[in-house]
């Protein structure tokens, strides 16, 4: 499996369309955090709150890029290839979310360096970026079991990017039904509205209520909670599958 992942990170490392990506990060981090150029509805935020805005263009980018990648892998023969090999689909499956989660830490603390070097006062919102680190790891995960138990790069990259806009509508909705309701409503109104990697971007955001946040430790522990789940129903569903023929 050791070996399965440093090929996968190599590949992605190599790919333009990540290289790309890091490179956007940078970028416009820089300059919305040191906000050279920012939207006017941003222009009365402290510098790190308009970097944390920013962030929710990871999310995007990799609802779009993992299903695209990951779809290669069965159109390329990878897969086949390795489970003739002797790998198996487990091994495989786990390398390939592996592989993922690493590549979103390295574009987020590309995200975090643009940050520093426009000056953005990091360490006031530390809290708020691993918090929307570990939303975009366990979202990483389920978008990758997702594209993992489907064969088709369009269909994948589909069910992407609706999941993203799906994410952002139910942020939207969310806002309003913790506006309106209290006690135990509240509460469980409140974890759902963070199951979505958009809707816990939006509660560590300035734009948000506080009420929104739960806070750090139940956010992770939600996010821990979809990664663990995805990893368990795509290995049962992957150990039943033959891919060879």
């Amino acid at each position: 499996m050791i070996n399965i992942y440093k090929a996968n990170l190599l590949r992605n490392i190599k790919n333009v369309c990540y290289l790309g990506g890091l490179l956007i990060a940078l970028v416009v981090t820089f300059t919305v955090s040191s906000k050279a150029m920012v939207p006017i509805f941003l222009e009365k935020y402290e510098p790190a709150q308009c970097m944390l805005f920013v962030s929710v263009a990871m999310v995007l980018f990799f609802s779009i890029y993992i299903p695209v990648y990951t779809s290669t892998e069965y159109s390329d023969g990878i897969l086949k290839n390795r489970i003739i090999a002797g790998h198996s689909q487990k091994d495989c499956f786990i390398a390939a979310v592996l592989s993922n989660m690493t590549i979103v830490t390295i574009m987020t603390l590309v995200y975090v360096l643009a940050g520093v070097i426009a000056g953005a006062g990091v360490g006031s919102v530390i809290v708020n970026v691993i918090s929307i680190l570990f939303a975009l790891l366990g979202y990483t995960v389920f978008i990758t079991a997702l594209s993992f138990t489907g064969k088709k790069m369009i269909r994948n990259t589909v069910y992407g990017m609706v999941i993203f806009f799906l994410s952002f509508n139910l942020m939207l909705i969310g806002n309003a039904a913790l506006a309106f309701s209290k006690g135990t409503a509240f509460e469980i109104f409140r974890i759902l509205y963070n199951i979505t990697p958009v809707g816990q971007w939006f509660a560590n955001t300035a734009f948000a209520d506080s009420y929104a946040n739960p806070g750090a430790f139940i956010q992770i522990l939600i996010s821990a909670v979809i990664a663990a789940l995805s990893i368990l129903f795509t290995i049962l569903k992957v150990s039943k599958r033959d891919i060879t023929n």
